[in-house]
C-alpha cells in the first residue's frame, strides 16, 4: 500500500489548527493547491469508503428485531470506534505539526520546494520510514475493522 502524504492528511483533518495551516499553505504554493483540487475527490471517496465498510451500520433500526442484526451493528460500531480512536490520535499528531509549521508561516518562514515536495510524499520519505515489519503490523491493524465484515 501507498502511504498517504503529510499533505493529503493534513487536507483531511477536522482539526481547526490544521484547517488554517492548509489555507495559509494554499495561498502561499500555487502546487499545493492544484495538489488540493485533485486530492478533494479522493478525499471525499475515502470517507464515503470508510463508511461504506461498515454496512451494518445501516441495519440500526431493524437491530432490536433480530439478534443477529443486532450483533452485525454491534460488531460494526466497535470496529468503527477502533477506526474513530485511530483518527483521534492521528488528528493529535498532525495537530501538534500543524501548530508548529503555522508558527513558523506566522513568522515568515518561506514555503520552499523542499518543504512542498516533502508534504506532499515526493521525497521518498514516506517508504522509508515503513519498515517490512511495521508495514506488516500496520496493515493487521488497518485489515481489522474488515475482519467481522465476513460475520454478516
Amino acid at each position: 500500500p501507498h502511504p498517504k502524504s503529510l499533505w493529503r492528511l493534513l487536507l483531511e483533518s477536522t482539526d481547526a489548527t490544521c484547517k488554517e495551516v492548509v489555507e495559509k499553505l494554499l495561498e502561499m504554493s500555487e502546487k499545493l493547491k492544484e495538489e488540493a483540487e485533485k486530492e478533494r475527490p479522493k478525499v471525499l471517496c475515502s470517507i464515503a469508503k470508510r463508511l461504506t465498510e461498515q454496512p451494518a451500520l445501516g441495519l440500526m433500526d431493524e437491530a432490536t428485531e433480530d439478534p443477529f442484526i443486532f450483533q452485525a451493528c454491534t460488531d460494526a460500531m466497535d470496529c468503527a470506534d477502533v477506526l474513530k480512536k485511530q483518527q483521534t490520535r492521528l488528528d493529535e499528531i498532525l495537530t501538534s505539526h500543524a501548530e508548529a509549521i503555522k508558527m513558523l508561516l506566522e513568522a515568515g518562514a518561506e514555503v520552499s520546494d523542499d518543504f512542498v515536495n516533502e508534504l506532499l510524499g515526493e521525497t521518498g520519505s514516506l517508504r522509508r520510514h515503513v519498515s517490512p515489519s511495521k508495514a506488516k503490523s500496520m496493515s493487521q491493524i488497518a485489515s481489522y475493522p474488515t475482519k467481522t465484515r465476513g460475520a454478516y
